[in-house]
């Protein structure tokens, strides 16, 4: 904290008066807001959740002390219901009406307020939030009186046109200068999250001292560090205008645990680690011959494999503890936003009978008009026609590897990002690639083929 003092930083955020129970790294947070200098002109924040934080936030300085007394405090809400529930076992309204209180007594002692929307691009339960439901609660706190309204991508799922889309919403309701963003790195996006933000005029965001700050939220099992100071805009307090600066790729391969000469190690690194939940079929630089001769596999599965391995794609294909026979299932067991399943959708086409496979992200529907258009006119696929032409099962259709070659067709919707998950020829298969290799892959072309968002 002094060495953020001493940068010229004006704006900190500087520890959470949070239960040491559930939150350890945080109980010494009365000894350090004790031990730092206090110069004048710089804004100290704590994070408090609820009226037991702000008491004790303010503890010093009622015995005594005033050096302690924070300059401003931050409260915390989920744009997810689901995330609420599971975080603090309330719902957004629940959690709303016991931080009113807690925001009138800061006023009264002279202190700013600051909200922190948290999973305001998705959730680890929910998968998909809407902006309407962001602006549902910037509603709720500015109704309560909270001064500034801080948009957090919990676990690092935006993307520049979602992050816009929800950064308006706050801007009906607060001034330019009272909005910022928090952005996780969790898939290399929080750059581009920010230049999406400096786009529209919001010049305030989060970031983290050189990567030392992970999340702290229990209940976000796939969030990482917000970017570090080099690569943004400015110290994990807020305010600073700044120039956004490259950190390179060295920086976000180091963090995803790549190991010398693994090979694998790039951008679309979902598939360089293991997640919870998850089984790699082998080392993660396997060669996929391994598994397609592996026995105890189905047979689908092991075709997907061989397959991948003609072509020398650099992933295998990995095996789920559980199957995943829904995009939100596959989503879940992964850990990863319910877009990046790229889903499989069969029609028939009516000209010559032929299969008409499209591959669209799993958080968008297919525009069935917008197919036909691209192949003549189709009609729905039962599970015999699609186990004919393909040879899987519907649950397990992989956009490769079929008794027939389809007509193919990719939804540009999947390029928002680096890396997805397709089905491996049974409901517990998937396997990882980039979108540009799915094209290379089923020789498809991109194309518009989902309903607009």
């Amino acid at each position: 904290m002094r060495r953020l003092q001493a940068a010229g930083l004006r704006e900190i955020e500087v520890t959470s008066y949070v239960s040491p129970k559930w939150v350890p790294q945080m109980a010494d947070n009365a000894q350090v807001m004790a031990a730092i200098a206090r110069p004048p002109g710089v804004r100290h924040s704590v994070l408090v959740p609820n009226m037991l934080g702000l008491q004790a936030a303010l503890a010093g300085a009622d015995a005594g002390n005033p050096a302690t007394r924070p300059d401003e405090i931050v409260v915390f809400g989920a744009a997810s219901q689901a995330f609420s529930q599971r975080n603090i076992n309330c719902s957004i309204e629940e959690s709303i009406a016991r931080f009113a209180p807690v925001v009138a007594a800061a006023h009264a002692a002279g202190l700013k307020v600051r909200s922190a929307i948290s999973c305001a691009l998705g959730c680890p339960y929910q998968g998909e939030v809407t902006p309407d439901e962001v602006e549902h609660l910037v509603k709720l706190f500015k109704q309560i009186g909270v001064d500034h309204c801080g948009v957090a991508d919990t676990i690092g799922v935006g993307t520049p046109r979602r992050v816009q889309a929800v950064m308006e919403r706050a801007l009906k309701h607060y001034p330019l200068a009272e909005v910022s963003g928090h952005f996780h790195d969790t898939y290399g996006q929080a750059l581009a999250n920010i230049l999406a933000c400096l786009q529209i005029g919001i010049h305030t965001f989060d970031t983290s001292v050189a990567g030392l700050a992970a999340a702290l939220t229990p209940r976000a099992p796939r969030a990482t560090w917000p970017p570090r100071t080099w690569s943004s805009c400015c110290a994990h307090g807020h305010r600073d205008r700044g120039r956004p600066r490259c950190a390179g790729r060295c920086r976000w391969l180091y963090l995803r645990g790549a190991r010398p000469g693994a090979g694998v190690a790039r951008r679309q690194g979902l598939a360089d680690q293991a997640r919870p939940g998850v089984h790699m079929s082998g080392d993660e630089a396997a060669d996929s011959a391994a598994v397609a001769t592996a026995a105890g596999y189905p047979e689908g599965f092991r075709r997907v494999a061989s397959l991948l391995a003609e072509r020398g794609h650099r992933f295998a294909p990995r095996w789920l503890d559980v199957p995943a026979r829904t995009c939100a299932e596959a989503a879940l067991a992964l850990g990863v936003h319910s877009g990046q399943i790229a889903k499989s959708v069969i029609f028939r086409r009516r000209a010559d009978g032929l299969a008409v496979l499209v591959v669209a992200s799993g958080d968008r529907r297919v525009d069935e008009h917008k197919v036909a258009a691209q192949v003549g006119a189709i009609g729905r696929a039962d599970a015999a026609f699609v186990k004919q032409q393909t040879g899987f099962s519907i649950g397990g259709v992989a956009p490769v590897g079929h008794a027939h070659v389809p007509v193919v067709l990719v939804d540009r919707e999947l390029f928002r990002f680096d890396a997805v998950w397709a089905a491996a020829g049974h409901p517990n298969g998937v396997f990882c690639l980039s979108p540009d290799e799915l094209l290379v892959l089923t020789g498809a072309a991109a194309a518009d083929v989902v309903e607009a968002a």
